[in-house]
């Protein structure tokens, strides 16, 4: 059958030919479409619902706006997780679906269910659902300046900055295509305040309430609809014309005893200010307008980057002395990286072409080889774009093109060393038709197995799925169109441009390598048994290191960039935070290795990022020449930040692995502690018991509460109503709580539209009359006759400590504790804590511990991998059993995986690469390469039962596959550069198991098969 399929292919030899044309053209168009990027999106499908709850504290948002919305969304299809959190001013809550949910129609379903909640949270409460983003949406970061006043900017100036972000600099970014959000941070928004003065307010006998009553709506213009008079159609309209401050200042209130009209500027103060805010943005040590461009799902990066800033570069144009400086994006992480991927894929190509053509002895047969390589990466190429897989580091992390030339080089090889000179094209097509039959088998065997081992990839699901299917996807793609080259291609090229004959002489350097391995051979083959015993020692020494090995989920990306989440002291005021992180700004910006250094504090205006109002994250971005060591000057900082703040809570991170981390876990942190509970207090203080007993553990790098997940506490002023004091006066409760909140918190009473952009008109106390809790105190409240009553006189006013965010899982309160280890062996930490914990007897009835983080992933990932990888094992032993048609061969053919592992380990523990997925990937790949050279040796040795004769006639193919797999790797396994790091683990892992493998095929399997199979005839 299989020369069949030869005889057919050189029937249609230049059809053939014609398609590897078109395939090639379409490929080279198709380089320059793939999505480019620097890492996977591995971001879950997820939802979020923001709730601008305005002035409620904490435990009514939970109670009243964060319970009814959980309690509406459950139930939703294909819903798998549900966490929230609830603080002052904002409910957020965050929805994770299935994969293979369409986030669209996600959205759709948890729109059509907060439809239906709205009237059971409080009035003015409106659901929102978030912009469609995801962890690498954040593309680029810029800060908004004036030109003339770059180092220092006033709260005039940040007004300003402000609104011309806002109404100019968002709305132009907003219309490119790709964009999904620009969120502001930073500045202050402008506002026309009216600010209430108490004893005015009770010498007019004027309280919050009535004043509202009388200017309400101010500025706004009101429609009547229309009537026809004079056969006329006329708008009937209230038409509100204000002008200017002046005439705000003179509306008339009400006609004081004298009958003169008293205008509202007797009243409160009217000034230009801003509105109270929950975030803050600081550049250099200077507080600082930054937005950020958010990407929407599924773009490509490097093509929105160069639309986002050409619009920049059109914006700083057109806005005068108002400039936009970029302070961070992903162009050069993207590029970086890339260039990595390239170089290393370059010099792999190059290695792997010159040692073909020197281990062929022909320059002419190493590029006919080499051309198989060519086509491959451009049929990847054409699929890559068909089926929409972007290159990174990841998707292109495990292609070896040592190993995707690896068959045509056992056919090839074949066919010169076998092919004599024909004296007739007819009598030459039938030889090469006949020596491709011989080996085709094999191959295709080969390819079979190499692309089995992969599928158990395909199986993973979650953040594992997303981060390795696309490259086991590339390397199915890439192992298949190798095959389809080799056997479809290779016969026609070898029929062109190979003569036979004389024409190919015996390659030197290679006939003294075969003379020193005969004798090596021989040698093992005499001494059998002692090379199982060297050999079986050398497995549980292997398995020994690996015990000691520390793991990992993935290995960390060096962006070339730094984030420090810096916590104050619990409760601090935003105004602190500001000034303490500027100070730090500007320690930092003395130090060479820095070009920029900006945070973002508090909540940004999307509400994406929920900071408590006294952390920051504070980027760090390094000068070019320093982002490779990034990690080394990261904890220089670090001690420098701890030394000029040591009561702070810091910790480390980079830009995306930050993201990544928040939007996947809920947790910033490698490893995260949940206590679930439902008393508040009795939250906090585990919370605190365990901190302070995992502290003392020596692997303990940093462990701080969470910054976003903890139960936090903080300062509040308690205005308790005293209800017999009430109820004598006789004023309705109501009225004080009105009062109070309109005073307090402010209302919007109107817009004023005399300049370009609108500016609301909010009522409230003067910002000095409202940080003074005495003046709280005379707050006038509406009696029933129409007078006015101070605060003070009906209710107890006092300061107290309660919670200032109340995180929850699928409704259940927890607490979070943040982690970070100096060593990556989670699973033996997990245990000592645990058993820490129940030691000490810390946890009460009714509360409980979850880990999560990266631990959490290892885990899942490792689960799939065992769950799914014997299955293939399995089937794979049944398909050589029916090649072989013995269980012996195919157990010795098996012998060959253990010790390729074996190998992979003893370099992983040279090198000091711990455990990770990426090196489970490396195994699988091993797997399938060792069985390919065992099953081609095997199967000589079956043909001819010479075991030695089949043993040195297998050398060369099997010695080629072994070097140019392994050549493949080598500039990945020791480059350097952005992104190489995430490489090397694979490249490493594989090197190391080639080479232990071509030692077991070349030696352990001859004497196996001496032992156990000749032995026994």
């Amino acid at each position: 059958m299989i020369e069949a399929l030869f005889r057919k292919i050189f029937e249609l030899k230049w059809y053939v030919l014609l398609i590897f044309g078109c395939v090639s053209l379409f490929g080279f168009y198709s380089l320059s479409q793939i999505k480019i990027d620097a890492i996977p999106d591995i971001t879950n499908k997820q939802v979020i619902v923001n709730t601008k709850t305005f002035s409620m504290d904490p435990t009514k948002v939970e109670k009243a706006v964060t319970y009814p919305i959980e309690t509406q969304l459950y139930g939703i299809p294909n819903l798998i997780e549900m966490r929230s959190i609830s603080k002052f001013g904002l409910s957020q809550i965050i929805l994770i679906f299935d994969d293979k949910v369409d986030i669209y129609f996600a959205r759709n379903q948890v729109m059509q269910r907060l439809s239906s909640v709205r009237d059971q949270i409080p009035a003015g409460t409106t659901p929102e659902i978030a912009p469609l983003t995801t962890g690498i949406g954040e593309i680029l970061m810029y800060r908004v300046y004036n030109s003339k006043s770059e180092n220092s900017a006033t709260e005039n100036e940040l007004i300003k900055l402000r609104t011309t972000q806002e109404y100019q600099i968002v709305r132009e970014l907003k219309k490119i295509k790709g964009v999904a959000e620009v969120d502001t941070i930073g500045g202050f928004e402008r506002e026309l305040h009216l600010n209430l003065i108490p004893e005015k307010l009770i010498t007019y006998g004027m309280t919050p309430e009535k004043l509202i009553n009388q200017i309400q709506t101010v500025g706004e213009s009101f429609g009547g609809g229309y009537i026809e008079e004079d056969d006329k159609q006329k708008i009937v309209r209230t038409f509100a014309d204000i002008n200017d401050f002046e005439d705000v200042m003179n509306i008339p209130i009400k006609i004081d005893y004298t009958g003169k009209q008293l205008p509202l500027r007797h009243i409160v103060e009217v000034c230009q200010n801003y509105s109270q805010r929950l975030g803050a943005a600081t550049y250099k040590g200077k507080e600082a307008v930054i937005g950020t461009v958010m990407m929407q799902s599924g773009e490509n990066a490097k093509e929105v980057l160069t639309k986002v800033k050409n619009e920049i570069k059109k914006l700083n144009q057109n806005l005068g002395d108002t400039k936009i400086e970029i302070l961070y994006d992903r162009q050069f992480l993207i590029d970086s990286t890339i260039k990595t991927v390239m170089k290393n894929l370059a010099e792999g190509i190059l290695l792997v072409i010159a040692v073909l053509c020197l281990l062929l002895g022909d320059f002419k047969v190493g590029m006919i080889v080499a051309s198989s390589l060519l086509f491959c990466i451009l049929a990847l190429a054409a699929c890559m774009n068909i089926f929409n897989i972007s290159a990174n580091l990841m998707s292109l992390g495990a292609i070896d093109f040592g190993l995707l030339v690896d068959s045509s080089v056992v056919l090839v090889e074949y066919i010169v060393a076998n092919l004599l000179l024909q004296k007739s094209k007819s009598e030459k097509e039938k030889s090469i038709i006949g020596l491709s039959s011989q080996v085709a088998k094999p191959i295709i065997f080969g390819i079979v197995i190499i692309t089995l081992v992969y599928v158990p990839i395909l199986m993973f699901s979650g953040i594992e799925g997303k981060t390795f299917k696309p490259m086991a996807i590339n390397v199915i793609i890439a192992m298949i169109t190798s095959l389809a080259v080799a056997i479809l291609l290779m016969p026609i090229l070898a029929y062109f441009f190979i003569k036979g004959g004389s024409s190919h002489q015996q390659n030197k350097l290679f006939s003294a390598v075969k003379l020193r391995y005969e004798k090596l051979l021989n040698s093992s083959l005499r001494n059998g048994k002692l090379v199982i015993k060297l050999c079986a020692g050398f497995f549980i020494l292997s398995i020994a290191l690996l015990i000691f090995m520390p793991s990992d989920f993935l290995p960390s990306l060096n962006e070339g960039d730094i984030v420090y989440t810096i916590a104050t002291k619990e409760g601090s005021s935003l105004s602190k935070t500001v000034r303490v992180v500027a100070e730090i700004e500007q320690k930092l910006s003395e130090e060479k290795e820095i070009e920029k250094i900006f945070s973002r504090l508090g909540v940004s205006q999307s509400g994406l990022d929920l900071m408590p109002q006294n952390s920051s994250d504070s980027f760090v971005l390094l000068k070019k020449e320093f982002k490779n060591d990034a990690k080394k000057i990261s904890e220089k900082l670090y001690k420098k930040i701890k030394e000029f703040c040591p009561e702070c809570e810091v910790t480390q991170s980079q830009p995306i692995e930050m993201r990544f981390n928040e939007m996947l876990e809920g947790s910033r942190a490698d490893l995260s502690l949940k206590i679930f509970g439902e008393n508040l207090e009795e939250l906090i203080s585990i919370t605190e018991k365990i901190k302070d007993l995992l502290r003392k553990n020596e692997n303990i790098k940093e462990i701080e509460k969470d910054f976003i997940n903890s139960i936090r506490r903080g300062n509040f002023v308690d205005v308790a109503p005293n209800y017999g004091e009430i109820a004598r006066h006789q004023i309705a409760i109501s009225n004080v709580n009105n009062d109070l909140k309109n005073a307090m918190a402010g209302i919007q009473v109107g817009n004023f539209y005399a300049t370009e952009f609108p500016i609301s008109i909010v009522m409230h106390l003067s910002e000095k009359n409202r940080n003074d809790i005495a003046a709280i105190g005379k707050i006038p409240v509406s009696l029933s006759d129409g007078g006015s009553f101070p605060l003070e006189k009906v209710t107890n006013i006092q300061e107290s400590e309660d919670v200032t965010s109340i995180p929850r899982l699928f409704g259940k309160r927890y607490s979070s504790l943040s982690i970070y280890l100096k060593n990556t062996n989670y699973a033996s930490f997990i245990q000592n804590a645990q058993e820490e914990i129940e030691k000490n007897k810390i946890l009460p009835n009714g509360y409980h511990l979850e880990w999560g983080g990266r631990f959490e992933n290892l885990n899942n990932a490792k689960k799939q991998i065992f769950l799914v990888v014997p299955l293939v094992i399995l089937a794979i032993f049944f398909m050589l059993y029916k090649m072989f048609g013995e269980i012996k061969r195919v157990l010795i053919v098996f012998s060959s995986v253990p010790f390729a592992l074996s190998g992979a380990i003893v370099l992983l523990f040279i090198c000091q690469i711990p455990i990770t997925i990426s090196v489970y990937i490396g195994f699988i790949a091993l797997t399938g390469i060792s069985l390919l050279n065992s099953i081609i040796l095997i199967d000589t040795f079956r043909a001819n039962s010479d075991l030695k004769l089949s043993c040195l006639t297998r050398l060369k193919p099997i010695s080629m596959t072994a070097i140019v797999a392994s050549l493949g790797f080598l500039p990945m396994a020791f480059g350097h550069g952005i992104g190489a790091e995430v490489q090397q683990p694979i490249a490493i892992t594989v090197i190391g198991g080639i080479i232990s493998s071509t030692f077991t095929t070349l030696i352990l399997s001859p004497v196996l098969l001496k032992e156990f199979v000749t032995k026994n005839k």
